[in-house]
């Protein structure tokens, strides 16, 4: 009976060692092609991941103080890529807005537009590095999903990005 245990203690020790830190951190591995003005990025790796989010506020005005906080969970896509992604200037139709963002469109298997949408510069996040001694950069991108369906993502085969300049 100790043989049983042991081994099998061994085999989960084992088990649990050779997982990603992703993996142990209940990510889900995700299989999108990422285009980003119709030019192919190369992804290296891809995951969605829940991350939590708190916020604080507070205000020491004289006679009107308060104090509040709450948290959150989002959803995150995550991918790291060879390329970065593009952007392109305001069409005539998105003049009315002065705000810099990111116009995502996500696409199914058939190439049928499935929805289109306009996020803040704050839902997709950029961290530049280098690899191979410094001579290659890699993008890794974090896309907030808070305003986005994501039951959607069940049927979304492609992903087209951009990042709208003034």
């Amino acid at each position: 009976m100790k043989i049983i245990l042991t081994s099998v203690f061994i085999l989960t020790y084992f088990l649990s060692y050779t997982q990603t830190t992703t993996d142990q951190l209940g990510a889900v591995d995700c299989n999108f092609s990422f285009y980003s003005n119709s030019v192919h990025l190369d992804v290296i790796k891809q995951t969605l991941i829940e991350r939590a989010t708190a916020v604080a506020r507070k205000s020491e005005i004289e006679n009107e103080s308060y104090g509040y906080a709450y948290a959150y969970t989002e959803w995150h896509l995550e991918f790291v890529s060879n390329n970065a992604i593009q952007s392109r200037y305001r069409t005539d139709d998105e003049l009315k807005s002065r705000r810099q963002q990111y116009h995502l469109q996500f696409y199914n298997k058939t190439g049928d537009l499935l929805m289109e949408t306009y996020i803040g510069k704050d839902k997709l996040k950029l961290w530049k590095g280098k690899v191979d001694n410094g001579i290659t950069s890699i993008y890794t991108y974090s896309l907030n999903l808070v305003n986005l369906p994501l039951i959607l993502l069940d049927n979304v085969s492609a992903i087209q990005i951009e990042f709208i300049e003034r």
